[in-house]
């Protein structure tokens, strides 16, 4: 079984949710990313994902401009690759959520994630639906299994991940 599992789906069918409830099960130390709307949903902010959620101008990586969402240039690059270097001082468990198309022009950010694959320490995460850009890389991987969530399966999930991620499954 692959020791990376990453989530996909609708918009809104739970993905998240799902991540947060495997994670508490496991009581795993995480590392890693979260990215979130603000209140206004205008605005996408990216924190560390052992720290709450605290948007602010310096952590915003993407905003609607002329009605699509649009990656601020170097946020990702600044932001995603240094949650993901400093997660391998201490985490137990990475997570990525969530990877798309805004990351395309990441360079950095895009290296950081593959390095991040290619450690031991599990990663849990969420590919946007179709696999847009540069995450159809992520998918194919070997070492990395991927589940769509569903209104059907997203109860179970949690147990299910949080089994396979402490190598009970």
């Amino acid at each position: 079984m692959a020791m990376h599992c990453f989530l996909t789906g609708a918009h809104g069918c739970g993905k998240s949710g799902v991540i947060h409830k495997a994670v508490a099960l496991t009581g795993l130390l995480v590392g890693g990313f979260r990215t979130n709307f603000g209140p206004d949903r205008s605005v996408l902010y990216m924190s560390r994902a052992d720290l709450p959620f605290a948007p602010s101008e310096d952590s915003a990586v993407a905003e609607y401009r002329d009605g699509k969402m649009t990656a601020i240039p170097g946020r990702f690059d600044e932001l995603g690759e240094r949650y993901l270097l400093q997660s391998r001082e201490f985490a137990g468990l990475i997570i990525m959520d969530e990877l798309g198309f805004l990351e395309r022009d990441a360079q950095g950010f895009r290296r950081a994630v593959l390095a991040t694959l290619d450690r031991p320490v599990p990663v849990l995460g969420v590919l946007r639906e179709g696999f847009p850009a540069w995450t159809r890389e992520i998918a194919d991987r070997a070492d990395v299994s991927v589940i769509t969530v569903t209104a059907k399966n997203r109860d179970v999930l949690p147990m299910t991940l949080a089994r396979r991620l402490l190598n009970e499954e």
